[in-house]
């Protein structure tokens, strides 16, 4: 990645007017006192860099622009905006792409000197950037910006993120801000689906093999049937389903089951619902069925 020592030469933008001049050296001068703030923002300026050279995830990109315009159409209507002029202001609506400017602008300069990228360009966006600047976890991502049938484009680009983030960026510009940022991504990716990255890191170092202790090779598989809400304890002394009737809360019918036949705790191999106050299935039931009438003597 060459471009990231250009992060810490970037040049610092003209003096501003005198109005604002005090305002400018209020924002250097906390710069400066904070320096665990501008480490960070160099940690997600590198960010940028790394998400610029992925693909572009059409999808999360699509639910970004909709959500700054829905956010930007509330503010016009709010301020009494024409609806032609809001229209123009939401078709220049773009996603968040930091560092612009300056990503465009190495990139051509990396173009002149290796003409082989012929029209190829960078692609510059703010997925890994956002989540981590707004604060969210996976799935608040996923709801903020309604992204439930995409739950996997999201994983896999965070994924491919965490990936180059971890693989590209060079070793003597590897602040610990970055190595925070790169320690969060990948956390945040295994919470969700672990294998995603626990494979590419068997590939990427084959000789560390996982040690498994010789305690957790004789414990047991826990019990599922413990779980009180799906399974509820039995009342009868014979195993953990009862053959006695259970109202059903939702028919007000009683829930006959029979008791499993293959091994202790497997599911019932038969329940029949019957309606309250009947008889079982097999037994007599209070009410006679009618005799068939003789019509034989007319």
């Amino acid at each position: 990645m060459e471009v990231i020592p250009e992060l810490i030469d970037r040049p610092e933008p003209e003096l501003q007017p005198e109005p604002e001049k005090a305002l400018g050296e209020g924002v250097q001068a906390a710069r400066h006192a904070e320096p665990e703030a501008a480490a960070r923002e160099h940690a997600l300026d590198v960010l940028s860099v790394v998400e610029s050279v992925l693909e572009n995830p059409g999808v999360i990109i699509a639910a970004q622009i909709n959500q700054l315009r829905g956010e930007l159409v509330a503010r016009l209507k709010m301020e009494g905006v024409e609806y032609e002029e809001r229209m123009e202001r939401l078709a220049e609506v773009e996603q968040p792409r930091p560092l612009k400017e300056f990503l465009y602008g190495t990139f051509d300069v990396f173009r002149r000197h290796h003409p082989w990228v012929g029209s190829e360009n960078v692609k510059p966006k703010a997925v890994a950037r956002e989540l981590y600047e707004t604060g969210f976890d996976f799935r608040q991502y996923i709801e903020h910006h309604g992204l439930k049938r995409s739950e996997g484009t999201v994983l896999r680009y965070l994924s491919e993120a965490y990936k180059a983030l971890a693989q590209t960026v060079p070793e003597d510009h590897r602040t610990e801000a970055v190595r925070d940022l790169e320690e969060w991504l990948g956390e945040t990716v295994r919470q969700v689906d672990s294998s995603l990255i626990d494979e590419w890191e068997k590939l990427r170092n084959p000789e560390e093999e996982p040690t498994v202790s010789d305690d957790s090779a004789g414990l047991d598989r826990p019990d599922v049937t413990h779980n009180a809400r799906r399974f509820p304890p039995s009342t009868t002394p014979g195993g953990p389903w009862t053959t006695s009737p259970r109202p059903s809360l939702r028919t007000g019918k009683s829930i006959r089951c029979s008791p499993p036949t293959a091994m202790p705790g497997a599911v019932p191999s038969l329940c029949l619902t019957t309606p309250a106050g009947s008889a079982p299935p097999g037994g007599r039931s209070s009410r006679r069925s009618p005799t068939p009438r003789d019509t034989t003597n007319g």
